[in-house]
């Protein structure tokens, strides 16, 4: 039995790993992404780390990611690239997949590798796990934290209840939407094991005081020494409190934007159009509800009931929670989508049981193999052919693939400037719409990001800009300067170009510079 734990675990890790890894460098990187990068970029160069409640979230996403930066030897972000940021979220992802073998004494073999091998082929959960953003992370400390619960429930070992309180801290670090998760967990341990089993010897009785202190002590060390930043600002464990306030804001509608109708997240799961056809997540969707309906008032106390009808409870906490906040993106739906994919398991097995016949049974073997084949497909599909088009379900205002077309260009233009990369270069964007270009331009030394056209400073020889501008900086090339010192500029695209869909970007080189240029031989 143990030899087949361990081939099971070793093939959904093999799975999971070749869905998520290769070609970690083709996407364009997402705003959210290079503002994450550029905050990493001040712990790398200066070693230090300044936690703000209001905004790039918890510092758990920046630490976890020195390591394979100092793995290549790193000292500042021009010397690392997309790969380095996102094995971050990799690395979780494919821990997700491996964290229910901890339950390997306690459940079904079958319901392991099952929900092993969904959790590895989901191609939502395959997506962002391939994002430098903190959702893939938070999910999977909240299923760490789970687990942790579970096996201190089964076992009453204080290093488990320690192991709990590590990784409820490491949520509060990486996320304020924590505590909806915190609710929802409370909701599924009271409504999913203490009310039913309340009468159990083998649950709340045998809890010793001294644990849950080991617990808090454990969860209050390990939040303080990441919001402190290692104790170097204490500030920041009262801002950590404070950011809840911050949250509450934005996430009943204080910000205008990503606001949606309570639905949102079946449209994003179940009805996108993709390409020619209509593909959906919703067999899982459907086997978690059929998950839900078996056990949400289920009242045995048996060890896999009493698991999955916690999950039943905190599912659909999450679910309601969620879908009642405005604020939505497609990457918060992960949490109660994992719990979807966790309680899809004992729907399957329950299903294979009541099919009976050689028959039947092989018809059912062969729906769920095109089935398996099928999100194959779809997860190649979204991540390495369709990854920045706006038709894919997840690309969720991305940057699009036009963004190399003008780092190609700006390129070029300081190959040929006397400066190089050290040329003066002005990115003039209202609202501070210019991301991810401070991560594509990391490596110059001379880079000016505005909102408005700046009037007072000297002309860069090259500036990028949103038409809205343009009449504002045309006055700033030919009326400003004194007649004789004017210069002519020229569009530096060849093309239309989008920061994103529906954002045009222009370009604007000194003519002397373009000059240059040419005479150096380059094609155009």
């Amino acid at each position: 039995m143990r030899s087949k734990v361990w081939l099971a675990g070793l093939s959904v890790f093999i799975l999971a790993l070749a869905l998520r890894l290769p070609l970690l460098t083709q996407r364009p990187m997402h705003t959210d992404e290079a503002v994450h990068a550029s905050k990493f970029g001040s712990l790398l160069e200066e070693g230090y780390y300044e936690y703000d409640p209001y905004e790039y979230h918890g510092p758990t996403l920046n630490y976890f990611t020195l390591l394979p930066a100092w793995l290549q030897s790193a000292s500042n972000l021009a010397q690392i690239n997309e790969a380095t940021l996102r094995i971050v979220p990799v690395t979780f992802g494919v821990l997700l997949v491996l964290l229910i073998f901890w339950g390997v004494r306690f459940l079904d073999t079958r319901l392991i590798f099952v929900i092993a091998l969904y959790t590895a082929l989901s191609p939502a959960l395959v997506y962002f796990s391939r994002y430098y953003i903190q959702e893939m992370l938070l999910v999977t400390f909240s299923f760490l934290a789970i687990m942790g619960l579970y096996r201190y429930l089964h076992t009453q070992k204080g290093i488990w209840m320690l192991w709990l309180g590590i990784a409820l801290a490491l949520m509060h670090a990486t996320k304020e939407t924590c505590i909806l998760v915190w609710f929802a967990m409370a909701v599924g341990l009271i409504a999913g094991v203490w009310l039913p089993a309340r009468k159990s010897s083998i649950i709340f009785p045998t809890i010793h005081p001294k644990h849950i202190v080991w617990g808090l002590l454990a969860a209050v060390a390990v939040s303080v020494t990441f919001f402190s930043s290692f104790f170097s600002h204490p500030q920041g464990v009262l801002d950590s409190i404070y950011t809840f306030v911050s949250y509450l804001d934005r996430g009943t509608g204080g910000h205008q934007v990503h606001i949606y109708p309570w639905y949102q997240y079946l449209v994003w799961l179940l009805v996108n159009p993709f390409q020619s056809f209509v593909w959906s997540e919703g067999f899982i969707l459907l086997l978690g509800l059929l998950g839900i309906a078996l056990f949400l008032f289920n009242q045995s106390d048996k060890s896999s009931a009493l698991f999955f009808r916690f999950w039943a409870w905190y599912t659909l906490t999450l679910v309601v929670i969620y879908s009642l906040i405005p604020y939505k993106t497609p990457w918060s739906m992960l949490g109660f989508y994992h719990g979807f994919i966790v309680l899809a398991a004992p729907a399957t097995i329950r299903l294979w049981q009541l099919i009976r016949g050689i028959r039947y049974r092989s018809i059912t073997v062969f729906i769920f193999m095109l089935f398996f084949g099928y999100w194959i497909w779809v997860s190649y599909d979204l991540n390495y052919k369709h990854y920045a088009e706006p038709e894919n379900p997840y690309v969720y205002g991305h940057t699009s693939k036009d963004i190399y077309h003008m780092v190609d260009w700006i390129n070029k233009m300081a190959d040929a400037h006397p400066k190089g990369r050290d040329m003066h270069i002005d990115i003039i964007a209202p609202g501070g719409d210019y991301w991810p270009f401070p991560w594509y331009l990391r490596s110059y030394s001379r880079v000016g990001y505005w909102t408005e056209v700046p009037l007072e400073t000297a002309l860069a020889p090259l500036m990028v800009a949103k038409p809205i501008v343009e009449e504002q900086l045309l006055y700033k090339i030919y009326e400003i300067p004194p007649p004789g010192e004017r210069n002519l500029y020229v569009p530096l695209f060849d093309e239309n170009t989008q920061l994103r869909a529906g954002v045009e970007m222009r370009g604007y080189v000194a003519g002397w510079l373009w000059e240059r240029f040419k005479r150096q031989g380059n094609p155009l």
